[in-house]
């Protein structure tokens, strides 16, 4: 089998999807966070032209494969490697379909079932969003329930994005949203971008944020330092009794293998959207090895979710990854009906959480299928309006 060309799916999403052909009519899919526009070029123009390393290539040498690709980018992250890994996705997809195998069967078998996802909403109030300006938090009874609304839709975890948030008031919404989902749930609390860029964040403000977070029995705190700072973070979790996570800005292998090394992190967050499935793999069997546990980003893709089901399947370490709160799927009618359209509809056999969890694929690659053309018009049309909340 040999790749025939690469497609680049529409003309105005604001995100990148592609298709590899192959000789003998299978097609491979993937994808990106990047932007069409910027994808597009990188892989068509020079000086990168991703599209023609791959072309004329054996998709089963994915590994030399790869490592022209990054080479071909000389290293660089951002909306490079972002196109490398949507071809690198595309590729292993046609890997599997080639074989008649769900990718998790050629990277080696399953050891576990089915994989736990949890819920992924925010405290932002962004009904009145205006750009330049932080929304207000959520009151702590619209938090609560919302969290419900997950434990009642079957989810075993929720994570708020939060942001540098931490006053009376604040500890006041924390105890609400634990006392909605019980003692059993794990709760989640990200602290995120732009909040690490804050003046005075600092592993030992970070510190005192974990700390208090251990009366509400916070799983992981994410992303509380700037997401580069790996000795940062490895002082950190020396410190805190709550688990730290953090990795979905990082690119590289080398990038990864810093925090891996040193112990930067309690969890880590490779995201498949950004890095691809070759790297995303890599990172999570290095993590298991060190003890490390995984637990990917990304709640905004079905192609995202099944790369990340598929890598988890087959590490112990793997032990959930994120998705949609129930909230998000009516976060304002062009927002929310995105976010439906991204995680149900995009392909023809989306993965979907039962009793918070996901069941392995049977079908071979992602296990996804193939793109559902309806549903990418539509997001062209919304993209065409706008995304204002």
């Amino acid at each position: 089998m040999k790749v025939s060309s690469v497609k680049v799916i529409g003309a105005k999403l604001p995100f990148t999807l592609i298709e590899v052909h192959s000789d003998t009519g299978l097609i491979g899919i993937g994808g990106c966070e990047a932007p069409l526009s910027a994808t597009r070029a990188i892989l068509e123009n020079p000086p990168w032209r991703l599209a023609e390393i791959v072309r004329g290539q054996n998709p089963a040498d994915i590994g030399a494969i790869w490592a022209r690709l990054v080479q071909a980018i000389e290293w660089q992250g951002g909306l490079a490697l972002n196109a490398a890994g949507a071809l690198d996705m595309a590729l292993w997809d046609l890997i599997g379909k080639m074989h008649g195998l769900p990718l998790y069967k050629v990277f080696g078998g399953e050891v576990q079932s089915k994989i736990m996802v949890y819920a992924s909403g925010t405290a932002f109030d962004l009904s009145n969003y205006r750009p330049g300006a932080e929304p207000p938090h959520k009151s702590p009874e619209q938090l609560a329930g919302e969290a419900r609304e997950c434990v009642r839709s079957g989810f075993r975890a929720v994570k708020f994005g939060w942001g540098d948030h931490f006053s009376p008031q604040d500890e006041e919404r924390l105890a609400a949203i634990r006392q909605a989902i019980g003692p059993d749930t794990r709760l989640m609390i990200d602290f995120g971008c732009p909040a690490y860029f804050g003046a005075g964040v600092t592993p030992k403000s970070a510190a005192r944020i974990a700390s208090l977070l251990e009366k509400f029995n916070v799983y992981f705190l994410e992303e509380p330092l700037p997401p580069h700072d790996a000795e940062g973070h490895a002082k950190l979790t020396r410190q805190s009794r709550t688990l730290i996570a953090s990795g979905e800005m990082l690119c590289h292998d080398y990038e990864f293998d810093r925090f891996l090394d040193l112990g930067a992190v309690d969890v880590i967050q490779p995201d498949a959207y950004r890095i691809g499935i070759s790297q995303m793999l890599r990172v999570a069997r290095r993590a298991n090895e060190l003890g490390i546990l995984c637990v990917p980003h990304s709640p905004w893709s079905a192609l995202a979710l099944a790369a990340h089901v598929n890598v988890l399947a087959t590490v112990p370490n793997g032990i959930m990854t994120e998705f949609p709160a129930p909230s998000l799927f009516r976060d304002t009618r062009r927002h929310g009906e995105m976010v439906r359209i991204n995680n149900q509809q995009i392909v023809s056999n989306a993965l979907q959480p039962e009793d918070g969890f996901i069941s392995l694929p049977r079908l071979p690659g992602l296990g996804v299928g193939q793109f559902n053309a309806e549903a990418i018009a539509r997001i062209e049309d919304l993209a065409a309006e706008g995304f204002e909340r």
